[in-house]
């Protein structure tokens, strides 16, 4: 915002009325100009975290390529169904799905 401007609103307005429109302007920019900062700051940070994890999946799908349990999993959704196919076995619920399931 210039003099100009306030003054096609305010044309009667006094150099010092002028200027404390201007300042409560200018810190009204800035206030806001920091707080884009700091979003800036936050959104580069979430970016950084998710590219970590989209990292760390990308390695746990590789070293699982060669894991039955895994192949199990993605064929049935549930390690139970591949159980139930293989042998016939019943679902004992939580402990007895497949070790990848288990707490380390």
């Amino acid at each position: 915002m210039k003099r100009e401007d306030i003054k096609k609103f305010f044309p009667d307005a006094t150099e010092e009325q002028l200027k404390g429109l201007l300042d409560i302007n200018t810190a009204d920019i800035g206030k806001a100009k920091g707080e884009l900062e700091a979003v800036k700051a936050d959104l580069e940070k979430a970016n950084g975290t998710l590219r970590e994890y989209e990292t760390t999946i990308a390695d746990l799908k590789k070293s699982a390529e060669g894991n039955e349990d895994f192949k199990e999993i993605r064929e049935f959704g549930t390690a139970d169904c591949g159980r139930e196919s293989r042998g016939g076995e019943e679902s004992q619920g939580r402990r007895g799905r497949s070790r990848i399931f288990q707490p380390l």
